[in-house]
């Protein structure tokens, strides 16, 4: 496993953020990488949601989006890719209990996963970073880098 310096440093590069699945044994070094960079740490339990409506809902309270956040979409890509939204140098949104989602609306599911890799490859041009990630694994979705 990696150290903790390292996985600030990699946090930090704006080039390897994303989207990706975090095994649950490297979730606390995660979050400590985070403290030490200086980065908002944001998480969310999509267990209960059953619909994509329920998903944006649970990711804009979690999220602390402004009250104006449409609830849709269109809103939540805007949002993540608005680096001021929660003012730090960086963005870490830990989600959990995708696999209800996936059970019970599938194709919701692959539509939140492009928003959140279109937002995280805009966020990545513009050098501040935005790492999303999942705790379970997914078809197309890459395991957290090794630092």
């Amino acid at each position: 496993m990696s150290k903790p310096d390292n996985i600030t440093r990699l946090l930090a590069d704006s080039s390897r953020a994303g989207l990706y699945h975090l095994p649950a044994g490297r979730r606390t070094a995660v979050e400590q990488g985070a403290s030490r960079a200086g980065f908002r740490l944001l998480t969310t339990d999509l267990s209960p949601c059953r619909s994509k409506a329920a998903a944006l809902a649970a990711l804009g309270r979690a999220c602390a989006f402004p009250e104006w956040h449409g609830g849709n979409l269109d809103a939540l890509l805007d949002a993540l890719c608005d680096p001021d939204w929660l003012p730090a140098p960086g963005h870490i949104l830990l989600i959990t209990g995708l696999d209800s989602l996936r059970q019970a609306a599938p194709d919701s599911l692959a539509v939140l996963q492009e928003v959140f890799s279109a937002a995280c490859d805009e966020r990545r041009a513009s050098g501040q970073p935005l790492w999303i990630l999942i705790d379970t694994p997914a078809t197309g979705i890459d395991p957290f880098p090794d630092a």
